[in-house]
């Protein structure tokens, strides 16, 4: 028998043990096949693990049920919360800084201390020989031209805005401009078939799903998905692509679900914003291959926040190139403000709630280490945005297990390779 988080269960594995609510009545009697209505359930009734037979396990899934390191010791997980912890020294009595502490020594403890390296450069990759001169480093502006390709709007993307800019586009007519790409198409409907959604009969067109899910998140989905392949191809090699997009899914998810918790009427939009907001650093990646490998590098023996570093090395940072890539892709205003300001909250002056909403589920991604767009520490925390968004006591460790079950669905979901 072989114990498996509830978010990596698959339809036709064998329940070895029976499933118990924790006052110990029978949920799911041992020997019955999981079905989509048994996942779904155990959500529900927040089960976050099973014994499973171990003959239905690919190799795959028994690695990752594994745990990733023994328990560390007291003092281990002292010192390493220090060093996460270490640019926000001055807020560890913050009511937030203290839930969120605690929600990390109980992760860490049970799933073992992360790896203290930046998963974002690849460690055998040799840093390119090719400087750019300061000139070219002056502003964002001449780094969107020379990434004239990735800074422009996938163009499976610019069509469908075009067409839902139409007064008289029907859901037909938008389907129509998705079913003209076969790969696009087949990633969508893998998407919304997904435990993800869960939806209780497969969605087999694109015109269903917009019926569905409606046509705004539609519609993010397909710039997710493009801008996900569209990076991806270009950075193949330099970074481990699967980690950055892992921290920018939860980010994604953490805003979309504390807009959910404030009962905001258009949530989706934080997904889109979580999901972009530290796009403007694979540009600069792009463009400037051996300056950040350097700044990457340095990163593990430097206490110095790297968003404060990229501002010494090039004069811009990476929040203030993905806002300009927001408003080349034609993003709203408030999504644009919240990414270059996502580190920098009180410079919000016309969406402080969208940005203070981005700011927290950025601090919230990087504490847990959901994968990483670079960073080895917590980013620091600005105490305003606790009061704008009235986080309610226990809020964290829900929030936290929300989004760890539903980053692993995406992330499968997104995946090229049918699974």
């Amino acid at each position: 028998m072989t114990q498996i988080p509830v978010q990596m269960l698959k339809p036709g594995m064998t329940i070895a043990t029976d499933v118990q609510n924790r006052r110990g009545q029978i949920l799911i009697p041992s020997g019955v096949r999981i079905t989509e209505k048994h996942m779904r359930g155990m959500k529900i009734w927040g089960i976050e693990s099973v014994d499973v037979q171990p003959e239905d396990l690919d190799a795959e899934t028994l690695s990752q049920s594994l745990p990733n390191a023994e328990a560390p010791n007291e003092s281990e997980l002292d010192s390493y919360l220090s060093h996460l912890f270490v640019h926000n020294m001055d807020n560890m009595q913050h009511p937030f800084i203290l839930e969120l502490e605690e929600l990390c020594r109980d992760v860490f403890t049970r799933k073992g201390i992360p790896k203290n390296t930046s998963q974002l450069a690849v460690a055998d990759t040799p840093a390119p020989t090719e400087t750019r001169s300061r000139d070219e480093l002056k502003s964002t502006a001449l780094l969107m031209k020379k990434s004239k390709n990735l800074a422009s709007p996938p163009d499976i993307y610019a069509k469908l805005m075009e067409a839902m800019e139409r007064s008289s586009s029907s859901s037909s007519s938008i389907a129509a401009v998705i079913e003209n790409d076969p790969g696009l198409t087949a990633r969508l409907l893998r998407i919304v078939n997904s435990a993800f959604y869960s939806f209780p009969t497969p969605i087999e067109t694109i015109s269903r799903a917009i019926t569905i899910v409606g046509t705004d998140e539609l519609r993010n989905m397909v710039l997710v998905t493009s801008v996900i392949k569209q990076f991806s191809n270009g950075l193949e090699g330099l970074l481990d692509m699967e980690q950055f997009w892992r921290h920018s899914i939860a980010c994604a998810l953490f805003s979309k679900n504390i807009a959910v918790m404030r009962n905001d009427q258009n949530a989706e939009r934080f997904f889109t914003t979580g999901l972009l907001h530290d796009i403007g650093r694979l540009i600069m990646y792009l463009e400037l291959p051996g300056e950040m490998v350097a700044l990457f590098k340095e990163t593990p023996d430097d206490d110095r926040d790297l968003y404060r570093k990229e501002r010494m090395e090039f004069g811009f940072t990476h929040a203030q190139m993905g806002k300009d890539l927001a408003e080349s892709w034609r993003l709203s205003p408030r999504q644009a403000e919240a990414i270059q300001l996502h580190h920098a909250p009180k410079g919000a002056r016309r969406f402080p709630l969208d940005t203070a909403i981005l700011h927290v589920a950025d601090i919230l991604t990087n504490a847990l280490r959901i994968g990483t767009s670079g960073s080895l520490r917590i980013p620091q925390f600005v105490p305003d945005t606790y009061e704008q968004l009235r986080f309610r006591p226990g809020a964290l460790a829900r929030l936290s297990q929300d989004v760890e079950r539903e980053v692993s669905e995406l992330i499968r979901a997104f995946h090229e390779k049918k699974q």
